[in-house]
């Protein structure tokens, strides 16, 4: 036998996830293995509206594209309209 191979499974889910890597050592050989996501970028699909009277809070439901594995971050802005502070 002048080589052999090595079979490391992966699962496709429905996940968004970061790159993921893992190395091995054979016979003090070292090399990596990268697994990349399929799943495309989770992005914002909708906002909801909304209207209180003053003193009580207003809530806006944030819609996802998808299911992360982790914490995401997004940015968002106050346009004041006729907000005053």
């Amino acid at each position: 036998v002048t080589e052999f191979t090595i079979t490391t499974p992966t699962v496709d889910d429905a996940l968004k996830e970061d790159t993921e890597a893992y190395e091995i050592s054979v016979g003090g050989v070292d090399a990596t293995g990268t697994i990349l996501d399929n799943e495309a970028d989770i992005e914002v699909s909708s906002v909801t509206s909304d209207e209180q009277t003053e003193g009580t809070d207003l809530v806006h439901t944030v819609t996802l594209s998808g299911e992360a594995d982790s914490a995401k971050e997004y940015d968002f802005t106050f346009n004041t309209g006729t907000v005053e502070a």
